[in-house]
């Protein structure tokens, strides 16, 4: 079976079973971590509440690791109208994105200013929720999880489905990492 073609089963399988199953073993279903995070990441664009919707989501990866490039494969073999993908650098403006992936530990740079508003920022890096990103995809004994800090999905301006804050770990913002401690 090619990769296109398993990525597609892997495609097909996930849109067709429930959230629900947010906790997957990478390893029953035969298909890699950073793939199995790629269709996670694609699936929460679902469950961001907008009053209006989009013609077109922008999905933005900022570094490079197996998850970005899983992302972007997904991204272009889906050949889509309503996504589109754009990679930017550490200082490059992210207003323009909806989804930010941060694939090289940047949340560093993500702050309280206007231009971080409506984008939802998630990454795979370690501590990423707890250092002020939104969503961290986490692995945990084979399985792939979400922690999602409330904080700063608020601070943001987005609304999260309760569907999908309900299969998360929710962390608040008085659980926020303080200077990496």
């Amino acid at each position: 079976m090619t990769f296109r073609a398993a990525l597609a089963a892997l495609l097909a399988f996930i849109l067709l079973v429930p959230v629900s199953t947010a906790q997957i073993n990478t390893r029953s279903i035969g298909v890699s971590e950073a793939d199995l995070k790629a269709v996670f990441v694609l699936r929460l664009l679902d469950f961001i509440q907008r009053e209006e919707p989009l013609e077109t989501t922008r999905i933005c990866l900022l570094g490079r690791n197996e998850t970005t490039a899983a992302i972007e494969r997904l991204v272009v073999s889906k050949r889509s109208r309503d996504l589109s993908i754009g990679k930017l650098e550490a200082d490059d403006p992210y207003d323009s994105c909806h989804l930010l992936f941060d694939g090289g530990g940047a949340v560093s740079q993500f702050g309280e200013e206007e231009s971080y508003r409506h984008v939802l920022t998630v990454s795979d890096s370690d501590g990423f929720a707890y250092q002020g990103g939104m969503v961290e995809l986490v692995r945990e004994n084979n399985r792939v999880k979400l922690t999602i800090n409330a904080g700063a999905v608020g601070a943001a301006d987005i609304q999260l489905s309760s569907r999908l804050l309900m299969l998360a770990n929710v962390i608040g913002a008085d659980e926020r990492v303080k200077n990496g401690d």
